[in-house]
């Protein structure tokens, strides 16, 4: 949907002339437009699937249930000589990196990736601040069997440590001052799009130490062995230490995905006892499998199931297109009916629809109907406690058509039963009890509601006084 600026800027030079009620009604209206043009949001938190690391020093050591996250290295000063002066030499003993993977299905097919970001947190600072890179796996890992040499029971890392060829992702520092909770941050919008597009296959996750030059003067006095380690909370140590916000999180926010649907028609007229078709389609902008759902949203009369829906068979594929028979029942009230057709995509609930929805308007011709061969009436009025009459009951019999279903040779795709059975009919009465209301949607009493309509008539009365104050 495109706003035209012109029209808002003629719409603010008219809000100069208005009543202060009028310039709040075009100020929330204006907003709903705009709300209305942009595409609706949609946010994940993912825990991690897996989450481990592997250290160097230890080729057999499996680390998948420990506590935290371990990422940095442990360097040790080594004297060379004493003559003609000290010489050190500072070497790497040990180094350990971070294995992550996440559970990227549950973000919808189709949904366009606005930002991702990981998110870690800190357990204990490095001694002295740490650059820490981030990398996608090139193979696959078991967290209950990895280790620096070996990824999984039976398979070895091309080379020790998972580094194969690099696939950079981002860079975070780790400070060495750092406070316990506090979180660090990757950028990880590419790998999550390139994921859920297909483009590579999901490993999961790397996280490496950038090995700084040290000297001797980086130890503490009296100090030969230094660790430059960063611990984060693990998922089973968040949850052990009752610290859940501390679980690595995968923050993924991204535009929902919409499935368009169109008819060839959005008006159909049905004498009762006939039927006719149209054909609904997709757009096709939607990537992934979309379902075809509908309800009648309006009815007139008495809801007795007038009309009849059947979805031909479809591919579910993007773009797709079907045809649709409505038919109306001779039993059928003459009005207008209006069914709501929707999209059902994968990962969300297709009770509740945000996007995609198209509406179709049946009106059905006919004289009254008479419903045989019984009809009794009881009225009847019963005091409140406020000493009001509450509004007339009228019970009607009625015979109801209902149906023993038998399964068509044609298996449609739809969203209630009725659509995909043949019926055998026989008749049996129901009673439907018709309640006569007056119209006070908002079960305001009749003095309350002069009252608010002169309030009403008031202020507009004000600012019509003032708008012809300004102009004299």
């Amino acid at each position: 949907m495109s706003i035209n600026p012109g029209v808002i800027l003629s719409n603010i030079t008219i809000v100069r002339t208005l009543s202060p009620v009028a310039i709040l009604v075009l100020l929330l209206v204006s907003s709903m437009i705009i709300a209305s043009a942009s595409p609706e949001d949609g946010k994940l938190h993912l825990a991690p699937l897996s989450d481990t690391y592997i250290l160097k020093d230890c080729s057999t050591c499996k680390m998948f249930n420990n506590s935290e996250l371990r990422i940095g290295y442990l360097a040790k000063k080594v004297r060379l000589n004493y003559l003609p002066a000290v010489k050190y030499k500072i070497v790497i003993t040990n180094r350990s990196n971070i294995l992550l993977k996440f559970n990227l299905s549950k973000v919808p097919p189709g949904a366009k990736i606005k930002v991702a970001r990981l998110w870690l947190y800190i357990k204990k600072p490095p001694a002295k601040s740490l650059m820490a890179y981030l990398y996608v796996l090139k193979e696959g890992y078991d967290e209950n069997w990895v280790t620096w040499t070996q990824r999984t029971s039976d398979k070895r890392w091309r080379v020790p440590g998972g580094f194969g060829e690099p696939d950079y992702t981002d860079r975070v520092s780790i400070d060495d001052r750092a406070a316990v909770g506090s979180s660090i941050g990757f950028l990880v919008t590419d790998y999550v799009s390139r994921v859920l597009n297909g483009t590579i296959e999901d490993h999961g996750l790397l996280i490496l130490p950038k090995m700084e030059k040290l000297s001797s003067n980086d130890f503490p006095r009296g100090t030969n062995e230094i660790d430059f380690y960063a611990d984060f909370f693990s998922y089973e140590g968040a949850k052990r230490e009752a610290k859940t916000q501390y679980i690595p999180d995968l923050y993924v926010e991204f535009e929902k995905p919409t499935a368009i649907l169109e008819l060839s028609s959005n008006e159909l007229t049905l004498e009762r006892g006939s039927s006719s078709s149209l054909t609904v389609s997709e757009s096709g902008t939607y990537e992934g499998s979309v379902k075809l759902g509908f309800k009648v949203v309006k009815a007139p009369g008495l809801k007795v199931g007038p009309l009849k829906v059947n979805i031909s068979k479809f591919s579910e594929e993007p773009g797709f297109s079907t045809r649709v028979t409505i038919s109306a029942k001779e039993n059928a009230m003459p009005g207008n009916y209006v069914i709501e057709f929707y999209p059902i995509t994968p990962g969300y609930n297709s009770d509740v629809v945000y996007y995609g929805k198209v509406n179709l308007t049946v009106t059905v011709k006919g004289g009254e109907t008479t419903y045989s061969p019984t009809t009794t009436t009881q009225e009847s009025r019963t005091e409140t406690s406020e000493g009001t009459n509450t509004p007339p009951v009228q019970t009607t019999t009625i015979p109801i058509t209902t149906s023993t279903p038998t399964t068509t040779s044609a298996s449609p795709t739809m969203s209630t039963p009725s659509a995909t059975k043949a019926t055998k009919a026989t008749t049996s009465p129901i009673v439907v009890t018709v309640t006569t209301v007056q119209s006070n949607p908002l079960g305001l009493s009749s003095n309350l509601t002069l009252g608010i309509l002169g309030a009403v008539i008031a202020v507009l009365i004000v600012g019509i006084i003032i708008i012809v104050a300004k102009r004299r």
